[in-house]
């Protein structure tokens, strides 16, 4: 059979199907011949209904005849090609279709249908088929359009797979470590990526957290399944990623279960896993060691620390490999110092190193570790006492005795001389006793060699092999004996001498040997 129309009025040529179930979501295909269409707009402009009921118009195109193909054709028609979705509508019947923009409308109708009640379906199939249910991830991505009760809707309760944790993470003030610990507060937040969790939105979650007889439960933050496969074509498979907070502990610190459960239609799938309940940290850490605990002012000295009650979950429980920057700080007189190494770090004990440069405030001082996301508040505090340099000392000396008629060299060893200094920079004074080092005679210090160890790097490590050359002969004559004082100052001066002096026998000229 053949229609007549007019070309160039507004027709409808074709729409398929013509039937779909109530439930709605099934496409329909419409033709329209010169239905005026506005190109910028994915709809075109036109409106769509079902009776009374508003349907969507998914794509609209418009397509003109290509005048190479069909050169006869008139330049003034087009036809528009149009996808709509069918609404969900309460009725069984026909209903007419309503497609519309400005004043140009067509209509055709359309037949509801009650669609096939598929729970009933496929379970029905169980003896058959070893046992069916509903697939509603299939059911949802491809919606039946008729009355039609299909095998392709139905899914075996074997292949409905059991669900894996692949990676998880608890994650509490910024920070996140894998092992799953946290506070017996709660609010940890929990994040999980599994494999074959079939829950097709956060509706269809629900994780339990249990401590003997007691339940808590957890809230669902985010869920978000990805990579979905599912038969008819393949087996029933996805990614997920699943986000939630943890609940107080329902018996205080301890081991709890957490169970989080998938709905896939009528049937559930579970995982579990082990989750350990902790006591908060609470108030300043407690410095256990602090060594050394004195220092010496104009040095950089190695701090080693130990310290209780420092971490914090999740980072109290999760072990810092050696030279991570934590940022933790040493705050003494006020100047704060970056550690530069934490050794471990895990709820019982943290151990750190610092480099304390020189601080020129003498005295005890109160040093604050920290840190930097705890805050000063929960600072550790332990005095630290900062001494003044060490004067020189002499530690051995040769020879201790001599004629008087005659000049020595005295090889003597010395300790805390600044490392940078030279012979010209160090003094070596005398005096005999009873006059005191306020009326001593300078010595020559003709040469100086370090002999400290390669790794000193302070002058309270420091040792020295100095030169001290005498007079020429006594400065009491010849003939003179006795014993004169010597002292060595790490200054051209008389400062930063060696508090306790040695002494320098002289043996008469004329003395029996």
């Amino acid at each position: 059979a053949f229609e007549l129309r007019d070309c160039a009025q507004v027709a409808l040529v074709s729409a398929s199907p013509r039937k779909g179930v109530s439930l709605g979501g099934g496409d329909v295909q419409v033709r329209i011949a010169n239905m005026p269409i506005n190109e910028q707009l994915a709809n075109g402009g036109i409106t769509a209904s079902f009776g009374s009921t508003s349907a969507q118009v998914v794509s609209a195109r418009k397509v003109v005849p290509d005048p190479t193909i069909y050169p006869d054709a008139p330049t003034n028609e087009w036809d528009v090609y149009l996808t709509i979705t069918s609404p969900a509508i309460d009725m069984i019947g026909s209903v007419t279709v309503t497609l519309k923009t400005g004043s140009a409308q067509v209509t055709f109708e359309y037949v509801i249908v009650q669609p096939c009640d598929l729970k009933v379906f496929c379970a029905s199939q169980q003896l058959a088929l070893g046992g069916m249910v509903l697939n509603p991830f299939h059911l949802e991505t491809t919606p039946p359009i008729d009355e039609t009760c299909s095998f392709e809707y139905c899914i075996t309760k074997d292949a409905i797979p059991f669900p894996t944790i692949q990676r998880t993470s608890v994650c509490a003030n910024d920070k996140c470590t894998s092992k799953p610990i946290g506070v017996t507060t709660g609010g940890d937040l929990v994040i999980l990526t599994l494999l074959d969790f079939v829950a097709q939105s956060a509706a269809d979650v629900s994780i339990s957290v249990s401590m003997g007889q007691e339940t808590g439960f957890c809230t669902i933050n985010e869920y978000a399944a990805t990579g979905w496969t599912a038969p008819p074509l393949d087996a029933l498979s996805n990614q997920a990623t699943l986000t939630f907070v943890m609940p107080p502990a329902p018996l205080g610190k301890g081991a709890a279960t957490v169970v989080i459960t998938a709905t896939f239609g009528s049937e559930k799938r579970a995982v579990s896993f082990s989750y350990e309940y902790i006591k908060p940290i609470v108030g300043r850490a407690q410095v256990l060691l602090l060594s050394p605990s004195s220092v010496r002012t104009g040095e950089v000295t190695q701090i080693y620390v130990e310290l209780s009650n420092f971490g914090e979950p999740p980072l109290a429980i999760q072990v810092i490999k050696p030279g991570m920057a934590t940022m933790a700080i040493m705050s003494v007189s006020g100047v704060s110092y970056q550690e530069t190494r934490v050794q471990s770090s895990t709820r019982d004990l943290t151990v750190l190193y610092f480099n304390l440069p020189s601080i020129t405030t003498l005295g005890v001082q109160t040093a604050s570790i920290f840190y930097t996301s705890h805050g000063v508040d929960r600072a550790g505090l332990y005095d630290i006492t900062i001494m003044p340099e060490p004067d020189a000392r002499i530690i051995s000396y040769f020879p201790a005795a001599g004629l008087s008629d005659a000049p020595y060299s005295i090889q003597t060893s010395v300790n805390y001389l600044p490392l940078s200094f030279t012979a010209a920079d160090v003094s070596a004074w005398w005096f005999k006793p009873p006059a005191s080092a306020q009326n001593s005679t300078k010595l020559d210090v003709t040469s100086m060699v370090y002999t400290s160890r390669q790794a000193c790097q302070n002058r309270s490590c420091s040792s020295a092999t100095l030169v001290i050359r005498t007079p020429d002969i006594n400065p009491e004559g010849v003939l003179g004996a006795g014993s004169w004082s010597i002292i060595v100052c790490a200054e051209p001066t008389q400062t930063a001498c060696s508090p306790t002096p040695v002494s320098f026998h002289y043996i008469p000229a004329n003395a029996p040997i």
